[in-house]
């Protein structure tokens, strides 16, 4: 079990868009032959991993903070030169995006409203009123979301048969949140601190989070790895 993730993943350029329906520059993670079930294990989040005093700032795109549950913060980066993209053969992870922001109609669509009927004053307001509100929530149905989720395993025996039941370790690993189809493009959010700057330097809003899922529901990474574990996928 190559790296500490499931066989099959492919690295190769997202097809993840911007809200003008233009492709981003960069690299995504997808499925490979095999459909990925909800819960299922995809991978570890590996790196170098280090306690920080200080709180994060996302001044690594990508370093995962892993603070929730103990004082200090925890950290894990893949190793990369400055400035350029992690080994995705070592970090395949780190090739996860988030999912991309609502895109209903390209800004060269000749798509209109039809016009709005002539009623007195008082039907008219109350039917625009029921009309935005039946809108909002068909955009957000519309709206991409994400079909995988990051979790954090601190038991070494659900992430490896080679720890003991009392090993107590910090680990971070990807779970599907639905049915990940064969070929799609795996999609993660990164969380509420991550810092969204695009390439000019304006804050940018991703689409949806996926719902989380309580450990039960999730499959341990111990019985796909079995005793298989690199060492840059936890810290003891």
């Amino acid at each position: 079990m190559s790296r500490g993730r499931r066989p099959g993943l492919q690295w190769k350029p997202s097809e993840v868009h911007n809200e003008e329906g233009e492709p981003i520059a960069g690299i995504g993670l997808f499925n490979g032959a095999d459909a990925i079930e909800t819960g299922e294990f995809i991978g570890f989040y590996t790196g170098h991993w280090k306690e920080k005093a200080s709180a994060y700032t996302g001044s690594n795109d990508y370093m995962f903070a892993l603070c929730a549950d103990y004082p200090a913060d925890w950290h894990v980066c893949p190793t990369r030169k400055v400035d350029e993209q992690p080994c995705y053969e070592m970090h395949l992870m780190a090739a996860i995006n988030e999912p991309p922001p609502m895109v209903l109609y390209p800004s060269n669509s000749s798509f209109e409203l039809p016009p709005v009927p002539s009623l007195p004053p008082s039907s008219t307001r109350m039917m625009l009123v029921a009309c935005c509100v039946l809108l909002c929530s068909f955009l957000r149905f519309l709206q991409v979301t994400a079909n995988a989720v990051f979790k954090r395993w601190y038991k070494g025996a659900q992430v490896s048969n080679s720890f003991r039941a009392s090993d107590a370790i910090r680990a971070l690993a990807v779970h599907a949140t639905r049915r990940i189809e064969p070929f799609e493009e795996i999609l993660a959010h990164y969380g509420q601190r991550y810092v969204r700057l695009d390439e000019t330097g304006h804050e940018y809003k991703p689409g949806l989070p996926a719902r989380d899922l309580p450990v039960n529901m999730c499959q341990k990474p111990a019985d796909l790895l079995g005793n298989f574990l690199p060492a840059d996928a936890y810290s003891a």
